[in-house]
This record gives C-alpha cells, structure tokens and sequence, in this order.
C-alpha cells in the first residue's frame, strides 16, 4: 500500500527522513526554521490562537488559515518527490499504541502529498497538503474528508518526533504526535546479516 510518486528527488523510498537543511533548500525555505508545539508555543485562549504568547489570528481565522494552506496543495505538475518519511500517529490520550501511519513526501513548490493508512481497516487515503513559505505551516487533507486538518511545522517533519494540531473544524482541535518510523525491510537485513 506503500505510495510511489513519479520520481524521487534522492535515492531512497518513502522511509526517507530529510534534514532541515535538505528539506528547506529544496523548496525554498529560508532560515533555521519555525518550531510549532501546539501545547506549547501555540496555544488556544479566548476565542484566538497565540504563538509564543502572541495573539496570531481567531480561532475561526486559524482554521481557515489552515484550510487554505491544505487546498493550495490539491493541484502541481511537478513530479520530483523528497520523500519526508513514515509516521505512526500517536494520540495524546493514548501514547501507548497507534494504528494509524502517515507517509508524507515534497516537492519544490512546496506541494505534500502521501497517504494515510488505517491499520485497523486496513484503508489507505491519499493526503494532500502543502507548505505556506511565509508562515512554516504545513497542513494536509485527506481525500474525501473536508473539513479534517491536520498542520505542523515544516521544520518539524525533520525531526522524529513531531507535534502536530488536528483541526476538526473552527472550534475542535486535538494536539497528537507523529513518532518516525524505520524502514521494516532494513531491520530484517539487519537482523538476517547478524545471524
């Protein structure tokens, strides 16, 4: 169920983990990148969203920030993919267990794709999303569900463990984690060499 894009950016598949630097030179980004912690940096208090104590927008503005950053992904002709990896989607209601993964990849315009898988019914959904270059959001869509957003930072897909926010409209969030996953194939070569 894995997903195959026309072509990748590097050597690899869609287990690929991109540094900051790789990941934002690539689109374009500048800078040492914007970290988003949304029970931390980015908080929710009476009606707006604040970013390191700072008001940034209204609840309702946030969202549809969000909504507009996931669209301006849905439509690319460029089909040279940096793979950004694999993630198991960790609630943070129960850090115990997942099954739920995302794989997610980029290409120069700043465009996400990938899909989302479901363990338990085993259905896969093509994710679609992009990267707004001004702010360092990333926010994504699932095929066939409009008004579910998922956002966090460009920066944070560099990293293994990574915050994100769950928007399931203007006034319902949940904050989850996306842990990094392994390529399962190369622990098998590693466990098959050591025998």
């Amino acid at each position: 169920g894995a997903w195959f894009p026309g072509k990748w950016a590097v050597v690899g598949s869609a287990w690929g983990a991109a540094s900051w630097a790789t990941a934002s030179s690539y689109c374009g980004s500048e800078g040492s990148g914007t970290y988003y912690d949304y029970e931390d940096n980015v908080t929710y208090q009476d009606g707006n969203v604040l970013y390191e104590g700072e008001p940034v927008a209204t609840t309702q503005e946030y969202y549809e920030q969000a909504e507009t950053i996931a669209d301006a992904g849905v439509q690319t002709e460029d089909d040279e993919w940096l793979p950004l990896g694999v993630f198991a989607i960790i609630s943070e209601d129960d850090q115990s267990k997942t099954d739920k993964i995302i794989q997610l990849a980029l290409n120069r315009k700043g465009v996400v794709r990938g899909n989302y898988q479901d363990m338990i019914s085993e259905k896969v959904t093509p994710v679609t999303g992009s990267v707004d270059s001004a702010t360092e959001r990333v926010a994504l869509k699932l095929e066939g569900n409009d008004s579910l957003v998922m956002e966090t930072g460009f920066y944070n897909l560099t990293n293994d463990e990574v915050p994100a926010l769950i928007h399931f409209n203007a006034e319902s969030q949940q904050a989850i984690t996306l842990i990094r996953l392994k390529n399962p194939d190369e622990n098998n070569k590693g466990n098959s060499q050591e025998e």
